[in-house]
């Protein structure tokens, strides 16, 4: 995937006005199977930002060790968007 290709998506994700359009659009555009494990991954995210054991967190999403390993990584070293947005839902 390119840095457009993200661009791009980025810009379609933004469209929605709200809750109800964004999760209109989400269902038009995914499959349950894939929306589950976007959600997975966020709750992986989250549960490492909040500073979870990885095996107490794997028993609450039933994710790999080394899938939670890789979010703890992103949270840690990524772009640091995932702690920004974490804080922005807690306001």
């Amino acid at each position: 995937m390119t840095k457009q290709t993200t661009k791009n998506l980025a810009g379609v994700l933004l469209l929605p006005t709200g809750l109800q359009e964004m999760e209109q659009l989400l269902t038009d555009l995914l499959t349950p199977q894939e929306i589950e494990r976007i959600l997975v991954r966020w709750q992986n995210a989250k549960l490492s930002a909040e500073g979870f054991p990885r095996e107490e967190i794997q028993k609450e999403t039933g994710s790999s060790l080394t899938t939670i390993s890789r979010a703890k990584g992103v949270v840690d070293h990524g772009t640091g968007v995932i702690k920004t947005l974490l804080a922005r839902r807690e306001q």
